[in-house]
């Protein structure tokens, strides 16, 4: 599972700045960093054997592995579905660029924004710890966003089915911006009334009656705050009444939920005018009362904007839920620190801007600087984990992530020779058929059209690299898996499984399969 250093190619972008470098070694340096070059040949420049791990081998006879494997273990277990404590309490969370640029951007007005992430990306989790915060300038300054000049309180409208709630409720945020905003007496809607009316709408409005559906999710937003609406037009009326005397923060999840497929024109149009229409109309009211942020699937908004979808994703992509290699050796290393599993932990506060360098150093207690001793040939660490867990489009997901740490550091236990790192490499390397098997689930919920071609490759028996007719797969079918980051065409014509799924569908490796290879 480890690479094999081929003599190939490094290939890196074009940039017009390295056409004609500066006069001065300073600037050429400017121009290699802002190029990232260095990030292009790290995994094929020999480097030196960092000085923090000499710090923990000074040390290591006094420190006890065990422990700390089963603390991360336990703590990675609870984070795989974090949503499931959420709302316990408004803290304990990474805080990454999207949500600091949202945060960011909206310190004096409220945000009118979509959340777009693959599913395991964080989109329930921080729904959330939005709601667990009850306002938006205490999300953002647990958040480490200062200068938010707003107040608003967090009114959800739906929520997704899996969020777990103990002393705060969802419904808890809707009674009380009710109560205080709403008239006395005033009751907001349940999440399961809102979701009535919306089934309703399903079967009453027609696919073409965007106007209709936009008094729809008007009347939603209108119910979750305690405001009754009856008849057409309604709707805008009582939220243009409400936005004269208050302000809020809407807040829906669990748009999968609730949709199932977009298998229907109904369906596909409701979404599309919640997207966009929705939006549009609260940016016209006056004085910008009310903010609203979507969390919602990245499949399922390019299924209900047929067109311009990439246009209205290009709008929010600054607050999309992406997650590169840097990004997730980030949270690799606080879930590692959160847990109190690091042997020489940096503070906690750090790590969010820690850069890129300093990460791989702190990392080195946790999985050693290589898969294998820090003078073997094994792969670096910091390569492997990343690259083993994510697809040939180089995203990885968080929950991916957190499952890998869970099963690793379980797994690790049994492998107490390793007395250097809190992860031992065999573990390491059986932890990605768990993770892999995760992953395929997920993909099958997410995107329907893959998990059904991967639904049939599990079926086959192969080795990779494998043709075409070896797995009974088109051309067509194999350019959509290449796009999805599932497949890569080697120049041999032969086609490459990315690790994080080819240990779930069961496929073997000619030789050692190259976990750090990009076609």
């Amino acid at each position: 599972m480890d690479s094999d250093i081929l003599s190939r190619p490094v290939l890196s972008p074009f940039r017009e700045e390295m056409l004609a470098l500066p006069s001065t070694w300073d600037g050429v340096l400017r121009v290699l960093d802002t190029c990232q070059l260095s990030a292009a040949i790290e995994s094929i420049v020999p480097t030196p054997i960092p000085t923090g791990s000499a710090t923990i081998e000074k040390h290591a006879e006094t420190i006890d592995y065990e422990p700390l494997r089963r603390q991360l273990a336990k703590t990675a277990g609870e984070f795989i579905y974090a949503e499931e404590m959420g709302l316990t309490s408004a803290s304990g969370f990474l805080v990454t660029d999207p949500l600091r640029r949202l945060l960011g951007d909206h310190r004096t007005e409220p945000p009118l924004s979509l959340v777009v992430g693959a599913k395991g990306a964080g989109k329930t989790f921080l729904y959330s710890k939005a709601c667990a915060a009850r306002t938006w300038r205490q999300f953002a300054s647990l958040s480490g966003i200062d200068g938010v000049k707003q107040d608003l309180p967090i009114v959800p409208v739906l929520e997704s089915d899996n969020l777990k709630y103990h002393e705060l409720t969802p419904q808890d945020l809707r009674d009380a911006f009710a109560a205080k905003h709403s008239g006395e007496g005033a009751k907001a809607d349940t999440s399961q009334a809102i979701r009535d009316k919306l089934k309703h709408g399903f079967v009453s409005l027609d696919g073409s009656d965007e106007l209709g559906w936009r008094r729809l999710w008007l009347e939603c937003l209108a119910a979750a705050a305690g405001v009754p609406t009856s008849g057409d037009g309604r709707a805008e009326a009582a939220l243009t009444e409400l936005g004269k005397r208050a302000q809020a923060v809407f807040v829906i999840d669990g748009l999968e939920d609730l949709l199932q497929s977009m298998d229907t024109s109904p369906k596909r149009t409701a979404l599309r005018v919640l997207l966009t229409d929705v939006l549009t109309w609260l940016r016209s009211l006056r004085g910008r009362p009310f903010g609203l942020v979507v969390f919602v699937r990245w499949d399922l908004v390019t299924e209900a904007v047929s067109q311009n979808s990439g246009q209205l994703l290009a709008r929010y992509e600054p607050y999309a839920l992406r997650w590169n290699q840097e990004e997730a050796l980030r949270l690799a290393l606080w879930v590692t620190v959160y847990a109190h599993a690091h042997p020489a932990p940096p503070p906690l506060s750090q790590i969010v801007e820690m850069p890129y360098s300093e990460l791989v150093d702190k990392l080195i207690p946790v999985w050693g600087w290589k898969m294998g001793t820090e003078r073997s040939k094994e792969a670096r660490s910091h390569l492997w984990v990343p690259a083993a867990l994510g697809d040939f489009n180089d995203q990885v997901q968080a929950r991916d992530v957190v499952v890998f740490l869970k099963e690793s550091s379980r797994l690790s236990v049994e492998y107490p020779s390793w007395d250097d790192r809190v992860l031992a490499p065999t573990a390491m390397r059986k932890a990605l058929l768990e993770c892999s098997k995760n992953k395929i689930d997920s993909i099958r919920q997410e995107n329907p059209q893959v998990g059904s071609l991967l639904a049939r490759l599990q079926h086959v028996t192969v080795n990779v690299p494998f043709r075409l007719e070896d797995v009974n797969l088109s051309a067509d079918e194999a350019d959509f898996l290449v796009k999805s980051g599932v497949f890569a065409r080697g120049k041999d014509g032969r086609y490459w499984v990315a690790e994080i799924y080819r240990h779930g569908l069961g496929f073997g490796s000619e030789r050692r399969a190259k976990v750090l290879w990009r076609g």
